[in-house]
């Protein structure tokens, strides 16, 4: 959508400075798909949460890997993949699990990225809960 040589300003204020921002078109629930996990704003009370089409999983994952291709192509290095809720306590379930699950676990697999960690203190937001992925047990979604 915008030149990748241009600074944006992001939603997430936290990685503005460092980071390239993704995002995916729709309406997704914290959990799944399930309603009791879903954001809703006041204007729009009957929105139901959505599962992201394969064309949505398959165009994030191509345009997280050009973005590794293309800042390494200029010397740079990308090190992380973040979900917006780990920036803001306000941002449960931004991406959502459905999301995470199919781009962000597989950006840290096949990109040899990383979210962080369990206890990355320069997080400020909410951590990736084990319903988004099992090898953080005991966090709970919130």
């Amino acid at each position: 959508m915008n030149d990748v040589l241009k600074r944006m300003a992001q939603a997430q204020k936290v990685f503005n400075t460092h980071d390239v921002g993704i995002e995916c078109d729709g309406y997704y629930s914290g959990i799944g798909s399930d309603p009791k996990y879903f954001w809703k704003p006041a204007s729009r009370p009957d929105r139901k949460p959505m599962v992201p089409t394969d064309e949505i999983i398959h165009a994030t994952r191509e345009t997280m890997e050009y973005i590794c291709e293309e800042i390494g192509r200029r010397g740079g290095e990308i090190k992380y993949v973040h979900a917006h809720r780990q920036t803001s306590a306000s941002r449960t379930s931004d991406p959502g699990s459905l999301i995470w699950k199919a781009c962000g676990i597989w950006a840290q697999e096949k990109l040899g990225l990383s979210d962080g960690g369990k206890g990355a203190k320069w997080l400020t937001g909410n951590p990736i809960p084990e319903a988004w992925d099992p090898r953080y047990q005991g966090i709970k979604y919130r």
